[in-house]
């Protein structure tokens, strides 16, 4: 079993979840929009640069967090290279990852995505935890968010899409219930910002212990 972990947009709590990660021996990938929306307190560029120094991925998130289907050709051009431009410049390496915003995209988007150079792109969604079929489409498992009404949207268009989804409304036990399975991979993505608007850091930090935990017996019950 693979255990991911991605968060989006820049915020400045990115540095909370990354204590916290790596207090139980984990690493994320930050997908970072250069611009930080107007109702966030944004990440400065030593913090994206100490980021990658402490060992995390550091991904695009376009320039200023648009939804590109909204947009024409020469500014999604812009908004997806010059994110990538920008963020490889602060921490002096290749940026390879790219995260949709609002996981919104076309297959045109997906063909403009590979072309600016980078090498896979996340999207939203949840319950899957088989390799990507298409890289530059990759569905997580589980968002850390709790909401009645996105998970029924989800869970709605899932139905129609004939792909899984997790009946349990708690994000927590949704986590524990796939990685319990020990199989696939189990892709935990989230905002940091959304973790502090719903009080969610006890129970993200409950769930590190718990993986920890749940790996280390793991690994002693095969020896």
């Amino acid at each position: 079993m693979n255990i991911q972990f991605s968060f989006d947009d820049n915020h400045v709590l990115n540095m909370r979840v990354a204590d916290l990660l790596e207090q139980y021996g984990f690493r994320a990938t930050f997908f970072i929009n250069i611009v930080p929306l107007t109702t966030h307190s944004g990440m400065t560029t030593k913090q994206i640069k100490l980021l990658c120094l402490r060992g995390h991925e550091i991904g695009a998130h376009t320039v200023n967090h648009v939804q590109l289907p909204l947009h024409q050709r020469g500014r999604r051009h812009h908004e997806l290279r010059r994110g990538k431009s920008r963020l490889e410049k602060i921490i002096g390496s290749e940026v390879t990852g790219f995260s949709y915003p609002k996981g919104q995209y076309t297959d045109e988007i997906k063909i403009e995505t590979e072309a600016a150079g980078y090498k896979y792109a996340r999207a939203t969604g949840e319950g899957n935890i088989n390799p990507a079929v298409d890289v530059f489409a990759v569905i997580p498992t589980v968002q850390i968010y709790n909401s009645p009404l996105r998970r029924y949207l989800r869970i709605k268009r899932n139905l129609l899409e004939g792909t899984k989804f997790s009946l349990t409304g708690d994000w927590k036990k949704s986590c524990m219930k796939y990685i319990g399975k020990n199989e696939g991979i189990v892709h935990i993505w989230g905002h940091s910002w959304e973790i502090e608007k719903q009080g969610l850091w006890t129970e993200f930090e409950d769930l590190l212990k718990w993986i920890r935990n749940f790996n280390i017996e793991k690994i002693e019950s095969e020896d």
